[in-house]
């Protein structure tokens, strides 16, 4: 069987959050990240995040060992 990310047993980090306070009226970002980690090493695998800001969101995908494009730029 071909192992993939939802068979093997990796370790799932999740991150989110956001400008607050008086920054936010300023700076109005929010972040989500996603990294899926070795359990025998905890090194990376792959990593996916989404940031938005006032006008754009930026979709990041990342496979380790790195190939291809780290930032996928899409505009709202």
């Amino acid at each position: 069987m071909k192992k993939t990310l939802a068979t093997r047993n990796d370790f799932i980090v999740r991150s989110y959050g956001g400008s607050t306070g008086w920054a936010h009226p300023l700076f109005p970002d929010k972040f989500n990240y996603t990294s899926f980690l070795n359990l025998q090493n905890l090194r990376p695998i792959m990593f996916v995040g989404i940031e938005k800001d006032r006008k754009e969101v930026d979709d990041l995908k990342l496979s380790l060992p790195f190939k291809g494009r780290l930032r996928d730029r899409k505009r709202c």
